[in-house]
């Protein structure tokens, strides 16, 4: 058709910004994978650290069980406190078995993520750190717009409805422009012999004047408009979310480490020294031992949310969406250690 020629500029117009589109998605489909894979990390090593702190925890209520068993055979204690013991005991094993689980899970996620693969082990194809140190304060300096600036499924957005305007700007040209076809006709008869010659088709748009095209490319537009408008009002808010918990993740985690932790140790010094000049018994010790380790998981899983929230701030300054609402993982207070009476 004629016209395809004549509108070809702006059928190139309009297949820069469909290209301009879909490279906006694969950058934000590039930045989303990348988030992933830190996030796994980050997820992988606070599991691992978690599963050495049940072990841990394992060890103790193992002294203590060994210890009521002793009591009870000397008539110290009863049977019932050893029932007690023993019950927590095997609640501490099952939560050990579920640590490790979710180690060994968070591991495979790890190389899922990464991309990796083999008939080697996950604990071969990705070595892991011991810990997990504690992130640097994240720059949350008008990240609001930053975020609106950079990001890729804004600039996705954009593109399609500057498409849709360049397609609607055509369809309202074209629409009442006939249909012009160029070709060549060959007619015979039994007098002349064979004639060929130019022919040209003219379409006359009398009924159909392309009101449904029209239509439907004005809808497209103003659908395009109000997703790009849904879209930044919603980053505006994940913005200002991820700043507020990334923020309170950061200061939460530095006063579990500096704040709770050390006054926790003192309380398993004290009383190991109280221990060892026989003013207490060893229940008290246990139970600081108990809540040390306590206070260790809640630094782990404080650690853990404030580099997913330090990672969602990341992702916005450099033009991804983090997908979801922000959640942080709740814990039970630690528990308090028992100072125990004297001899």
């Amino acid at each position: 058709p004629l016209l395809a020629l004549v509108f070809r500029a702006q059928r190139t117009s309009l297949a820069e910004a469909r290209r301009g589109e879909a490279r906006a998605r694969a950058l934000d489909a590039v930045l989303t994978v990348a988030a992933g894979a830190r996030r796994a990390f980050v997820d992988a090593v606070a599991a691992q650290e978690l599963a050495r702190l049940a072990l841990a925890d394992l060890d103790a209520e193992e002294t203590v069980l060994a210890f009521l068993k002793s009591n009870v055979a000397a008539g110290n204690q009863t049977a019932l406190d050893l029932a007690v013991a023993e019950a927590r005991y095997q609640q501490v094993v099952v939560a050990a078995g579920d640590a490790e689980r979710e180690a060994r899970v968070a591991r495979e996620a790890l190389v899922a993520a990464l991309g990796l693969w083999g008939s080697a082990a996950p604990e071969q194809l990705v070595q892991l750190p011991s810990s997990l140190s504690s992130p640097k304060a994240a720059d949350l300096d008008d990240l609001e717009r930053a975020a609106l600036t950079a990001n890729a499924r804004l600039d996705a957005r954009r593109a399609a409805l500057d498409a849709e305007a360049r397609a609607l700007g055509f369809v309202d040209v074209a629409r009442f422009l006939p249909d012009l076809d160029v070709g060549v006709v060959v007619e015979g008869d039994h007098h002349d012999g064979v004639a060929a010659g130019p022919a040209l088709a003219v379409g006359v748009p009398l009924f159909d004047q392309g009101q449904g095209a029209l239509l439907r490319r004005q809808s497209s537009l103003a659908l395009a408009a109000s997703q790009l408008a849904q879209d930044a009002i919603a980053l505006r808010a994940r913005a200002r979310q991820a700043a507020v918990v990334a923020d309170n993740a950061v200061r939460r985690a530095a006063q579990i480490e500096t704040g709770l932790l050390p006054p926790l140790a003192r309380v398993v010094d004290e009383m190991e020294r109280r221990l060892n000049g026989m003013l207490v018994t060893p229940e008290p010790l246990l139970s600081a031992r108990r809540a040390q380790i306590a206070g260790g998981r809640e630094l782990v899983l404080a650690r853990r949310d404030a580099w997913r929230a330090v990672i969602d701030v990341q992702l916005l300054r450099q033009g991804g969406t983090p997908d979801g609402a922000v959640t942080m993982t709740t814990t039970t207070s630690t528990p308090t250690p028992s100072t125990g009476d004297g001899h």
